[in-house]
């Protein structure tokens, strides 16, 4: 079933043109990307990225762990650590592909480099970029960011007590010029890296794992003593 692709409070005579995944007429392979620090890999990364999967007839789903990221605080897993725990939860979809393209340039992640890299080595792939409505609102802070659709399309993802219109005035004019921007309305979910780091900081044996993380991960972590 097609998800409906719109801008969260907004009318809909003003939203872009959607394009609907179930009518899209390429036959070009679709890849998908989803960049972050997996610090750690939980619940709410992974399956919204499932479900859009089948709703855009991806072949692939790119799960890009940064090497340094520029907008928030640096891992406190390795890269070793955080490669480790994607490539188990990996396993759950033959679609997921852990790629360490960003941690192997050594320096901070910028979404236009990666991008432009990628549409360079797939030229022949139609490909999608996805991100937090979070990360929409700061968009106007990122380098180069009118030019990232020129490379991917962009999947929007909800993120609790984030909207569309609290994007800068520039991004909400930008995006109303463009036919490759999409709003799927998936149900949000209430889960954050940072909330489940203070969880397991506070967790003591014999007690539930955090919900929101996969069985894999939550052995993972404590076969470590991460987040202690």
């Amino acid at each position: 079933m097609a998800l409906p692709c719109c801008v969260a409070n907004t009318p809909i005579s003003s939203c872009p043109t959607p394009i609907q995944p179930h009518i899209m007429t390429s036959t070009k392979p679709r890849l998908a990307f989803l960049g972050g620090t997996f610090d750690p890999v939980h619940r709410g990364h992974i399956e919204p990225l499932i479900t859009l999967a089948d709703t855009f007839q991806w072949q692939q789903v790119h799960l890009l762990p940064t090497c340094q990221p520029p907008h928030r605080a640096q891992p406190e897993a390795t890269n070793a650590q955080r490669l480790a725990m994607l490539e188990a939860v990996a396993a759950r979809d033959p679609r997921l592909l852990v790629n360490d393209w960003e941690i192997r340039q050594g320096k901070p992640s910028r979404t236009h480099s990666t991008l432009s890299y990628f549409r360079d080595a797939y030229p022949d792939h139609a490909l999608y970029f996805v991100m937090g409505m979070d990360s929409w609102v700061t968009l106007h802070t990122w380098l180069q960011w009118q030019e990232l659709n020129q490379h991917a399309d962009l999947v929007i993802l909800p993120r609790p007590g984030y909207h569309a219109s609290q994007a800068a005035p520039e991004v909400t004019q930008w995006m109303h010029q463009q036919s490759n921007i999409h709003f799927p309305q998936l149900t949000e979910t209430n889960v954050s890296a940072t909330a489940l780091r203070q969880q397991l900081q506070l967790w003591q044996s014999g007690q539930p794992a955090p919900s929101n993380l996969f069985p894999e991960t939550f052995s993972y972590i404590q076969s470590q003593k991460l987040y202690r």
